[in-house]
């Protein structure tokens, strides 16, 4: 996570390990916009994509942005700030089995 980020969401590496943040990765998303968290949520990271919080590729290319993963770190951050968790996938049936309520193929 870059110290932009960081700064910006008023938080430190340390809060975020003693939080457990999970900074996302590859997740799948679902918002219910008829509850007030979510649009907080949206709100909180667009403004931090608008302010270039999200980072470029050239930083992380001069390796500017301290392992910083853009728009994921920001969503996660975003979600944690407005009150939302993650689940784990078998509270949502994420590839869990053959008969998920959603399967990840990965293509090679």
């Amino acid at each position: 996570i870059s110290n932009n980020c960081l700064n910006y969401y008023l938080t430190t590496r340390q809060e975020i390990e003693l939080n457990q943040i999970h900074l996302v990765g590859g997740s799948l998303y679902y918002f219910d916009f008829n509850i007030e968290a979510t649009n907080l949520v949206f709100k909180s990271w667009h403004h931090a994509e608008i302010l270039n919080i999200f980072g470029s590729q050239e930083e992380a290319a001069t390796e500017k942005l301290q392992g910083h993963r853009y728009d994921e770190t920001c969503m996660a951050l975003s979600m944690f700030q407005s009150g939302i968790y993650p689940v784990s996938p078998d509270q949502i049936g994420y590839c869990t089995s053959l008969n998920s309520v959603f399967t990840k193929k990965h293509f090679k």
